[in-house]
């Protein structure tokens, strides 16, 4: 199926009101599907909304929240997401960080009781685009085995790092894990193979079979490196906020299960340190000068974070967004049974 920006948008928020989500929570929660979809980023992107309607459904996320400070300093405070969507709850938190880094230097939120946080970059780029610069990261259920394990303890605990940039951004959104969970739902979806660094399966093998590795336990990036960046990540969104550990895994903590969240968003102006524009002209001076070093043989180019995401998100805003048939017919199953129209696109 090929979509254009506004039909996928169009498309994805009346799904979300269908199942009972209010408008004004719908809205960006479809636009950070869509911007997932843009960036080449599938694993978040449309092929989450049947697990979002599912758990507005089942009363585990709440169409109608109504997030609240439950403590608040001159430079940060905690946010507690009464089970919203965490696109709509996300974007509440990072307007008040960056109200917080405008007014101090520095902006720290915390939530909890928010559902699935989805694409983090939507977060961070709303910030790095006026000139702050973004840390996040967020918890997930357990999926992820430590360094040496084979169960399931460590979530993907996403990291989130943007700097504004010219022309665009430099983001760095990656998962802890080897891959994030939906790239391999993804290939489970259309049948390929994964490469065997990604999971291990139910008997503690790594396996390339994608149906197997969401049966088993996905593998940290890095060995023992990423495994314990995963791990020291894990206390910024559980302890930290008071968020009790998860001990269900993904397939009921999401759709069905309760839901034990925590995100950490810290937002800071760069101006505590100098004007702005020399920063600036700075990452573009480094950035150049890393592109420009030496390729081994058979790469076109030096590509820094983020950048592949935008120049597919150009393209994507240019020409439209491929949406995979098996992704489709998924989702108009979600669309079917909420009398929403999927007579759209190609």
């Amino acid at each position: 199926m090929h979509l254009s920006r506004a039909q996928e948008w169009n498309f994805l928020a009346a799904c979300l009101r269908a199942a009972g989500v209010r408008e004004d929570v719908a809205e960006p929660s479809a636009e950070q599907m869509v911007e997932a979809d843009l960036r080449g980023y599938g694993s978040h992107g449309m092929l989450r909304l049947t697990m979002i309607v599912n758990a507005v459904e089942s009363g585990v996320a709440n169409g109608d929240p109504h997030p609240r400070l439950e403590r608040e300093r001159p430079t940060g405070g905690l946010l507690d997401g009464d089970r919203g969507l965490g696109g709509y709850v996300g974007r509440e938190a990072m307007r008040i960080a960056m109200a917080k880094a405008r007014a101090t230097g520095v902006g720290m939120v915390g939530i909890r009781d928010a559902h699935y946080s989805g694409l983090m970059a939507y977060f961070a780029d709303m910030a790095s685009r006026e000139g702050l610069v973004a840390f996040l990261t967020s918890s997930t259920p357990p999926m992820v085995h430590i360094w040496g394990g084979r169960a399931p303890v460590l979530g993907t605990t996403p990291l989130c790092i943007s700097v504004p940039g010219d022309p665009h951004p430099l983001t760095l959104d990656m998962a802890t894990s080897a891959a994030a969970r939906g790239k391999v739902m993804t290939a489970s979806l259309q049948g390929r193979s994964i490469p065997e660094s990604w999971a291990l399966d139910i008997d503690g093998r790594p396996t390339t079979d994608a149906q197997r590795a969401l049966e088993g336990v996905l593998s940290p990036f890095g060995g023992h490196k990423g495994s314990g960046l995963g791990f020291m990540m894990s206390l910024f969104t559980g302890p930290l906020l008071g968020v009790a550990r998860e001990t269900k895994g993904p397939s009921t903590a999401f759709p069905t299960g309760a839901r034990h969240k925590g995100d950490f968003f810290w937002v800071f102006d760069p101006e505590l340190f100098g004007p702005l524009e020399p920063f600036v002209a700075g990452v573009k001076a480094f950035a150049d000068h890393v592109r420009s070093s030496p390729r081994v043989e058979g790469v076109d180019a030096i590509r820094l974070p983020g950048e592949r995401a935008y120049e597919t998100r150009e393209a994507g805003l240019r020409e439209g967004i491929d949406v995979d048939d098996a992704v489709w017919e998924r989702v108009c199953e979600v669309a079917d049974r909420l009398g929403v129209s999927t007579a759209i696109g190609d």
